[in-house]
């Protein structure tokens, strides 16, 4: 990106979410100040890291300037609105938290949100496989004896809570592990394969959930089991790189296949490992630099030399405003009658 003129661009946290940021990668790894603010700690923090690597000029701010391409999250733009001076761009990361009225660009990372942008400007890219990943151990070949499931305990679907799901594994001498704290969702050492299913029959809030848990498995060598999630739909491939469940019957009978065929696990690892290829640091890294060069700094000259372009954003923002918020109150209400209906606990926020 040398040999061209290009605007500050700036990654911004204020201190009031964390009073300090790690120097690297290795500090970002054991850093624990980022609490509730994990969505703000991977993609703004550690974009910034990885980003600045990558022979990009960019900076890490604590208050909006007066000018550049601001980058942040939703989650600070909701819990601490910014006045936006009229030479600064803000690009809003979306995460699971929607959008900012403010911003003139928000990226998203399910694919489905940008085919189904509606008049404001989405862009998808996608999330950072899991920092300091350990793949699985080249010694345990193409055995198929352990699964885990890495996440929050809520996003793992109510079947698999159910002794009936652990005794189906139990049957079939499989190890059945839960990894529910985050100091332990980075060790895929002794992982076969890795069970992503949220909810066999949709889930309310699944538009804005990523694909990474399958993105994770590929890195890590594992075999993804995954729930029928658009973006596992989107990039995964059934009998290809991933086994996709739609019940927990399916999901029982997937399993018993790869604990029976050991070509049907050859095949997966094999693709999926091909697969990850796409989503590793340094190819993630390149896509952040694209969409900077090409979409976001074209955007922020155009905008900077037109008052008119500034103008219209302005109205636009406000008129699409409330149809995003009526979006999200209808799929959050949609989820609380389902989950009722459901037996099930709902978890979600709007």
């Amino acid at each position: 990106m040398t040999g061209k003129c290009y605007p500050p661009i700036y990654f911004y946290v204020p201190h009031e979410i964390f009073t300090e940021i790690p120097n690297d990668e290795a500090e970002f790894l054991k850093w624990e100040e980022r609490g509730e603010y994990h969505g703000v700690a991977s993609w703004v923090v550690l974009t910034y890291l990885r980003i600045r690597e990558s022979q990009l000029h960019v900076e890490f701010i604590r208050r909006v300037p007066d000018s550049g391409i601001v980058i942040t999250h939703a989650r600070i733009l909701r819990d601490m609105p910014v006045i936006v001076p009229p030479q600064v761009m803000l690009v809003c990361i979306e995460g699971d938290r929607g959008r900012s009225a403010a911003a003139a660009v928000h990226l998203v990372q399910n694919p489905v949100q940008e085919s189904r942008a509606t008049p404001w400007r989405r862009i998808y890219i996608p999330y950072w496989t899991q920092p300091g990943l350990i793949p699985r151990r080249s010694d345990r070949g193409n055995r198929f004896e352990s699964l885990a499931f890495f996440g929050n305990q809520f996003n793992l679907a109510p079947e698999l809570h159910e002794e009936a799901w652990t005794n189906e594994l139990n049957r079939m001498d499989l190890q059945w592990d839960l990894r529910l704290s985050h100091e332990r969702w980075y060790d895929y050492s002794g992982v076969d394969g890795v069970i992503a299913i949220r909810s066999f029959r949709g889930h309310w809030n699944e538009i804005w959930k990523p694909a990474n848990k399958l993105f994770n498995a590929w890195a890590a060598g594992a075999i993804p089991v995954v729930g029928p999630e658009s973006a596992m739909l989107h990039h995964g491939t059934h009998r290809r790189d991933c086994m996709i469940c739609h019940s927990v019957e399916e999901a029982i009978s997937c399993i018993a296949e790869l604990k029976e065929s050991s070509e049907l696990r050859a095949l997966l690892r094999a693709n999926g490992a091909e697969r990850a290829m796409n989503y590793r640091r340094a190819a993630v890294a390149r896509l952040w630099g694209d969409l900077i060069e090409t979409v976001l700094v074209p955007m922020y000259w155009e905008r900077s030399q037109s008052s008119a372009k500034r103008s219209l954003h302005r109205i636009q923002a406000a008129t699409t405003y409330l149809l995003d918020w009526g979006d999200r109150y209808r799929r959050y209400f949609g989820g609380r009658i389902a989950a009722r209906f459901r037996g099930e606990v709902f978890r979600g926020y709007v």
